[in-house]
């Protein structure tokens, strides 16, 4: 997560990044030099990184639940089966 908050228009080397990001979340380490970058990397960025990781959990924890419900097998899909429901026999297994 902290080389995604570096990357960026403004280039922000990874150090300061783990700096700004320690200094406010707990109050450890001296205060940022650049108060441009503090305010790129807190007001912007970070939260736009963590919001991502959310986001991506919480799909990663439906396709979960959705999978459990649907009893279907992890690694898996239920497409092909479906498929077959279709498709006729004679069909089954070539390729065009």
């Amino acid at each position: 997560m902290i080389v995604a908050i570096s990357i960026g228009a403004v280039g922000v080397p990874v150090g300061d990044v783990w700096g700004i990001v320690l200094h406010h979340a707990t109050g450890a380490g001296a205060a940022p030099s650049d108060p441009a970058l503090d305010q790129i990397v807190w007001n912007f960025r970070t939260p736009r990184v963590v919001l991502a990781a959310l986001a991506g959990a919480g799909l990663a924890v439906s396709g979960a639940v959705l999978q459990t419900v649907a009893k279907t097998p992890r690694g898996t899909t239920a497409e092909p089966r479906a498929c077959a429901r279709v498709m006729p026999r004679s069909r089954r297994g070539h390729h065009p």
